[in-house]
């Protein structure tokens, strides 16, 4: 089987905590900018980098922009996170965890690429115990794009001179595969999260999923061999 890079996004894709998610950065805004934000209007961000998601939020609410506004959000978000986050258990999404062992036992090279936060993208991995499964995490650092992080994420697999023949980038947001297509990846949209798969067949993926329980599609598009292929 020939190496690839697959580059992975986490929320609505690996695991699905929209609720935690709505939860914690309704309580950011409510706490720093006394502002009630509606559901709609954050679940219109997801899939964007944290940046990008506040400048969406301020003009919604008819904020001004404000870099430092925007520092204080992010930094209530962690503790917030965490305080909802410890209430509820995390489930990987069906097909989650056959895939991540499918391309671990075959030496694939796994990374994740999420506008979540570093301290976010570990806690969720870590509790969901998808931790172990790659080699890289990319994360946002609090003002760059999509595109930015995802390039971040290739030049990185690039130094550890990972030797491989495609990119893939898997996600279940429109944001995700803009970015992937930006960087001529191969793109999976996963309809478990935020886009339903009409706003995702839009964007034209180069495969469609209903879930990563239909992973072996993704070998099937690749054109490997799957006469030995077992899924579990």
């Amino acid at each position: 089987m020939r190496k690839n890079l697959w580059l992975f996004d986490i929320d609505g894709t690996l695991v699905n905590i929209n609720k935690i998610h709505l939860a914690s950065y309704k309580l950011d805004y409510k706490e720093t900018a006394g502002k009630n934000v509606s559901d709609g209007t954050i679940l219109s961000t997801f899939g964007m980098s944290e940046s990008d998601a506040h400048k969406k939020i301020f003009q919604k609410l008819g904020i001004p922009y404000d870099t430092s506004l925007i520092t204080k959000i992010m930094s209530s978000h962690i503790p917030n996170f965490k305080k909802i986050l410890n209430q509820t258990d995390i489930i990987p999404l069906e097909g989650a965890i056959s895939f991540l062992e499918y391309l671990k036992k075959r030496r694939q090279y796994t990374g994740i690429v999420t506008g979540n936060l570093e301290e976010i993208a570990k806690l969720i991995l870590h509790k969901s115990s998808l931790i172990k499964s790659f080699s890289a995490l990319n994360c946002d650092d609090g003002k760059s794009s999509r595109i930015q992080i995802l390039k971040r994420a290739i030049n990185s697999a690039k130094r550890r001179k990972y030797k491989f023949k495609k990119i893939i980038v898997i996600g279940d947001t429109t944001k995700d595969i803009e970015a992937g297509k930006y960087v001529k990846a191969l793109t999976v949209a996963v309809a478990t999260g935020s886009d339903s798969i009409k706003k995702l067949k839009k964007l034209k993926p180069d495969i469609m999923l209903k879930s990563l329980k239909d992973y072996r599609l993704i070998f099937k598009e690749l054109g490997e061999d799957l006469s030995s292929f077992h899924q579990q």
